[in-house]
């Protein structure tokens, strides 16, 4: 989690720290919001993780490191502000919360695609599901995708998205925006469009990167042009991408079983990560179990 994402999601963010001789060895960001009239530390839009990142020390045995993580993570989970509510999402890199367990979180497990090894796009290719590589060879002959510099139309086409499933964009465009111009000043992101043939924008892709992962942050696609293999040649363009900076490229997940399901087509290797959540207040916790 880079500082300058969280300055252009919520500027109010804050950060615990464990300090030594050395400096900083561990540190929490976190957003502190409101849900009702509660006071919760919870996952701020656009954002994936708002984990612990935490500094072991060279050469350190997994039994020393398990334990380490336990004292780490206890540290700085002290520090947090007293809120109602804990919610946040680990980076999968953070597997051990059992300290946390003990301290009352609950975590469910959910997951991401990677697919790690984009050196040899031949293989990545041969590795998605036929339908997807036949999707692909068709959408190629009719749609062109190019590189963008705007959001413009990824926020549109990403809005009929959610328009098709009756819903709001639960962000908006001035915080992608702002987001954006964050991430370009940082060179840290890449939009691709996708053109029919009367060169109108039918489908989107915005990616994030870090020095190791591509992510998939979001996409759009217009309705009429659903089975029109364009949101696979997006994705197939990122994956290309990705390759070609050397980095893992990340589809970021989802719980939804048809978005999983499209993106697991896709032939990247499933990810756990851990999502926790621990209440303060029995109201709000009475109030989500009646919400469900």
């Amino acid at each position: 989690m880079q500082n300058w994402w969280l300055d252009a999601i919520d500027s109010s963010w804050d950060v615990v720290l464990l300090e030594n001789a050395n400096g900083v060895y561990a540190a929490w960001p976190f957003v502190k919001m409101k849900r009702m009239f509660f006071n919760v530390v919870g996952i701020p839009l656009l954002t994936k993780y708002t984990s612990p990142v935490i500094a072991y020390p060279e050469d350190q045995k997994l039994v020393n490191k398990i334990a380490y993580q336990k004292e780490v993570l206890l540290a700085l989970e002290k520090q947090l502000p007293k809120v109602s509510q804990v919610d946040i999402n680990l980076d999968p890199s953070i597997t051990n919360y059992m300290s946390l367990f003990f301290k009352g979180y609950k975590a469910t497990t959910h997951y991401t695609y990677q697919i790690r090894q984009t050196s040899d796009l031949d293989e990545v290719f041969n590795g998605f599901k036929e339908h997807v590589r036949r999707a692909i060879r068709k959408a190629q002959k009719n749609i062109e995708v190019k590189s963008a510099a705007s959001i413009e139309d990824v926020f549109r086409l990403n809005q009929e998205v959610y328009q098709q499933q009756g819903k709001k964009v639960p962000f908006s465009k001035m915080l992608l925006q702002k987001l954006d111009a964050a991430a370009a000043l940082n060179k840290a992101r890449k939009i691709f469009i996708a053109y029919n043939k009367e060169e109108e924008p039918i489908a989107s892709i915005y990616l994030v990167e870090d020095h190791e992962k591509v992510y998939y942050l979001l996409g759009g696609l217009a309705k009429k042009y659903k089975s029109s293999g364009a949101a696979s040649l997006l994705i197939w363009r990122a994956i290309e991408y990705a390759g070609s900076v050397g980095k893992v490229f990340d589809f970021e997940g989802s719980m939804i079983p048809p978005i999983e399901q499209f993106v697991q087509s896709f032939g990247g290797e499933q990810i756990p990560y851990f999502r926790l959540n621990k209440y303060n207040s029995k109201f709000l916790a009475c109030l989500d179990v009646f919400r469900t």
